[in-house]
């Protein structure tokens, strides 16, 4: 089985995130792809909604497309350890999962993948799964270190500027964001008061 994992904030998911599975998915010919909401991330100190919201979120997001899932394992380990949670814990888990018949593709933005070495053991995650770096509009494939690049799978995507921090903006400054983002995430987003 190839598995594309998607790891993210998705604070909130919207179709930039939706794009990128799909394109990965088909350009790669992946059984699916399974979204992984951050439970606490290392890295991202900005107000976001809890991890069970944001779980919600993406559920609804992938709603009726039998090639993706959500997992919750980042959530549900959020509410066990008081800690961040790391992108090489996870894909240990699906490694467990799916077994040495199954392949594991990592799917991660350019602007992420510049970032690789404040991660925990990089160079133990790029042994354990296949990158696929996909493009992101400002980042440049060139400052990405040149040992890196050999041993990920770069990949052009439609590149839709949308961006969460944007449209938690917008939602604050009570302008519109139809279009960005699943019509159910939005109607969950104003149930919530989230960003607001």
């Amino acid at each position: 089985m190839r598995v594309g994992i998607l790891g993210g904030m998705f604070n909130p998911i919207h179709y930039g995130h939706l794009v990128i599975a799909s394109e990965v998915k088909d350009r790669l010919n992946l059984d699916k792809v399974i979204f992984v909401p951050a439970g606490k991330a290392p890295h991202k100190k900005v107000k976001r909604a809890t991890p069970d919201e944001r779980y919600q979120m993406v559920s609804l997001a992938v709603k009726g497309n039998s090639s993706f899932e959500v997992s919750p394992i980042e959530v549900e380990k959020s509410k066990i350890i008081d800690r961040p949670t790391f992108t090489l814990e996870t894909i240990r888990g699906f490694t467990k999962i799916y077994g040495k018949r199954g392949k594991i593709y990592f799917i991660v933005g350019l602007d992420e993948m510049l970032k690789i070495s404040t991660w925990k053991e990089p160079k133990k995650l790029l042994e354990l799964c296949k990158f696929v770096v996909v493009t992101r509009p400002g980042y440049e494939l060139g400052k990405l270190d040149k040992r890196i690049v050999s041993k990920v799978i770069m990949l052009q995507v439609p590149g839709l500027e949308i961006s969460a921090s944007d449209i938690r903006k917008r939602i604050k400054a009570g302008k519109p964001i139809r279009y960005l983002l699943p019509q159910s995430v939005e109607e969950y987003i104003r149930k919530k008061r989230l960003y607001s």
